[in-house]
């Protein structure tokens, strides 16, 4: 009897145990589905989330470099033809400049062969003709007047005024030789001709405030060394000769007739 008890708790032990080993075996199996089966749909949901969401930033992201760049392109690209452009006007205005400069003042071997002319001339004209100061002077003058045909703006605008000169020189002329001319008894009982003598003082301070303006024109240092000195030597020859008439102008004037 109790070995039949044993053997019923023996095999009571063994189909228990069955029983659990079968019940561990079918819960390893089921946990390991759903740990599957977790993994899978989490990751797939993650995958699909994670493609989904952060692709929207990224080319947001992307968007927003390539209108950084355009923008960039477009500005470097402004900056650099206005740079070019203004490099380009900064080039050409200065042949301009040197253009201008070479024209108003002239070159100095033309300038200086302009005035070998106009010595060469005058030259001739001195041994050809008389020598009193008046013969000189306008000798001078028109050596002035020939300047002309030296280039350059300087020299024709000395040019201009000693012509002004010259042609009060035709007067002073006519004036100093009415003096001359003026007889002994004339002068004794009217006095001098003072008419002929306020003529000479007119000129003369007309043709003395012309040189002072010639002056001014010599006196700026863009003008040719050569010309300078070509043009004082002969003023120096016109102011002798004008201060000359003075002199006899008020000499003239003092003179007293008999009858006033």
């Amino acid at each position: 009897m109790i070995k039949k008890i044993i053997a019923a708790l023996v095999i009571a032990a063994l189909f228990f145990g069955a029983a659990g080993v079968m019940a561990e075996d079918s819960g390893g199996d089921s946990g390991g589905s759903d740990s599957s089966s977790g993994s899978d749909s989490s990751g797939s949901s993650d995958s699909s989330s994670g493609s989904d969401h952060p692709v929207s930033p990224d080319t947001s992201s992307g968007s927003s470099d390539s209108s950084g760049s355009k923008d960039s392109s477009s500005s470097s690209g402004s900056s650099d033809s206005s740079g070019s452009k203004d490099s380009s006007s900064g080039t050409s205005s200065s042949p301009d400049t040197g253009s201008s400069d070479t024209t108003s003042s002239g070159s100095g071997l033309e300038i200086e062969h302009g005035l070998a002319t106009s010595a060469s001339q005058e030259s001739g004209s001195l041994n050809s003709g008389s020598a009193d100061s008046s013969a000189i002077t306008s000798v001078a003058t028109a050596s002035l007047v020939s300047l002309t045909a030296v280039p350059g703006t300087t020299a024709p605008q000395l040019a201009s005024m000693a012509a002004t000169i010259e042609n009060s020189l035709g007067d002073l002329s006519v004036s100093e030789k009415a003096i001359a001319s003026r007889s002994g008894i004339t002068t004794f009982f009217f006095g001098g001709d003072d008419t002929a003598a306020n003529t000479i003082e007119t000129r003369v301070n007309e043709d003395l405030a012309t040189l002072e303006k010639m002056d001014q024109i010599l006196s700026d240092p863009s003008t040719s060394p050569a010309l300078r000195t070509f043009t004082r030597q002969r003023e120096d020859t016109i102011r002798a000769e004008l201060v000359r008439l003075q002199g006899i102008a008020a000499s003239e004037k003092q003179k007293m007739g008999l009858f006033g």
